[in-house]
């Protein structure tokens, strides 16, 4: 997906649904892995989170509908929770940490927001409000060989309000 469509797709979701937490893109397709924040009935308290493909593919999509669903989420299959799965601590009743498990060393805050939630990563003294994380990777043979080569958080940096994308290179 070229970047241009990528970041108005992100925007227009987060727009509709306003408890997606964060967002993953990767170069293998259009497909994103969406974190979504579970909350109280009144939207106050967060409880946890939960995480799904949407599925963006044009094939993908037609499948969806000719089964007769309204949306286009996909449960993860086993080994997505390797590849895509998260750790979730609750910090407060309004925040949490969020870990994916591919990527331990960059914990990200998330918190409840009156707009929706908020996801943020501090690196170096710089806290960047994180839109979206795309994830460069080398296939492999299975889902378990596959190895990522870099990894890039992109949002707005808070302190400049520019935007701005953060890589760690993993190989």
């Amino acid at each position: 997906m070229a970047t241009l469509q990528l970041a108005r797709t992100i925007s227009q979701l987060r727009k509709e649904q306003p408890a997606i937490t964060l967002i993953l893109a990767r170069n293998k397709n259009q497909n994103l892995v969406v974190y979504e924040a579970v909350r109280n009935e009144q939207k106050t308290v967060l409880q946890g989170l939960k995480a799904y493909w949407l599925d963006l593919e044009p094939e993908l999509q037609a499948q969806h509908r000719a089964q007769g669903h309204k949306d286009y989420k996909a449960d993860f299959a086993v080994w997505d929770h390797y590849a895509y799965g998260f750790t979730y601590v609750p910090v407060t009743a309004l925040t949490g940490t969020l870990t994916l498990k591919q990527a331990p060393q960059f914990p990200l805050q998330i918190q409840v927001a009156p707009s929706g939630m908020k996801t943020y990563y501090t690196e170096g003294g710089t806290t960047l409000e994180v839109s979206h994380v795309y994830v460069q990777a080398q296939e492999g043979l299975t889902p378990l060989t596959t190895k990522v080569q870099f990894l890039e958080l992109q949002g707005i940096n808070v302190q400049t309000k520019q935007p701005q994308s953060l890589r760690h290179t993993f190989f």
